[in-house]
């Protein structure tokens, strides 16, 4: 992947990162480690749209900005896994990392 970083270079999302991590770390405790890659992407999608129907409706049970933001960077994460296959697998054929590599790049032969 070759970003132009000048182009987003006005973009700061420290902040919506932080979220999006304490958001994924707080669902390690609540859901078996990595059963979110054999859901499919449409289901990470629907439970995304049911956090947003959620937040616009006005409950406040939980943060569901955040809740939609994490399931939205599983469905990307399970696309761009799903496009990478064939170009660069896992280093151990049919084994998944043991964590989310949700930001990292290497696996996927990253251009400077």
């Amino acid at each position: 992947m070759n970003i132009e970083l000048e182009l987003i270079a006005d973009v700061n999302l420290d902040l919506a990162l932080h979220s999006l991590a304490a958001t994924l770390m707080a669902g390690r405790r609540t859901h078996r480690s990595g059963t979110w890659r054999v859901k499919p992407i449409a289901y990470h999608v629907g439970r995304a749209r049911r956090h947003l129907e959620l937040l616009q409706a006005g409950d406040g049970s939980e943060d569901h900005l955040s809740h939609a933001l994490a399931r939205l960077a599983m469905a990307v994460e399970l696309r761009e896994r799903a496009d990478h296959t064939t170009a660069a697998p896992l280093k151990d054929a049919g084994q998944e990392p043991a964590q989310m590599g949700l930001f990292d790049c290497s696996q996927y032969g990253r251009q400077e």
